[in-house]
């Protein structure tokens, strides 16, 4: 997606990594420790990704007939455990609009979790609202992404 996450910022103490190595992790002691900073002190953190619910009685149909999923239908065999798929969202032409992961929230099969891109979130949840629109789909989207 383009984005870059830095994995630590450099006081300019640091060597110059080379990066032919796998192995040359001269940044490890640095981020060790703005690690025990954070725990310690406080931090700085944002979430790359969108969070995106979508609820209702009609929901399971909707992702279904919306995304190439097979979007689980029976209830985990271990507690509290809720299924997850990778799955891309697609017009009606079979092109590729946008990609989500998609998770259970709920036994009824009611409510979804879909994370995706952070930088398309506006126009991934324009997408849904139009496709349940257009559908006549029983389902709410609810954009999460600048609440959790």
């Amino acid at each position: 997606s383009g984005i870059e996450t830095p994995i630590c910022y450099d006081d300019g103490s640091m060597e110059v990594h080379n990066s032919s190595k796998v192995t040359d992790f001269v940044w490890a002691d640095k981020a060790a420790e703005e690690a025990k900073h954070v725990l310690e002190h406080v931090g700085l953190s944002y979430s790359s990704f969108s969070k995106i619910l979508v609820k209702g009685t009609g929901s399971r149909e909707f992702l279904e007939h919306v995304t190439t999923a097979i979007v689980p239908k029976k209830q985990s065999k271990i507690p509290g455990d809720m299924p997850c798929r990778l799955t891309y969202a697609t017009t009606p032409k079979g092109y590729v609009c946008t990609e989500f992961t998609l998770c259970r929230e709920n036994d009824e099969g009611t409510s979804w979790y879909l994370v995706g891109s952070r930088d398309h979130h506006h126009m991934d949840v324009t997408w849904l609202r139009d496709q349940a629109r257009n559908a006549n789909a029983d389902v709410v989207i609810e954009d999460m992404s600048t609440e959790i």
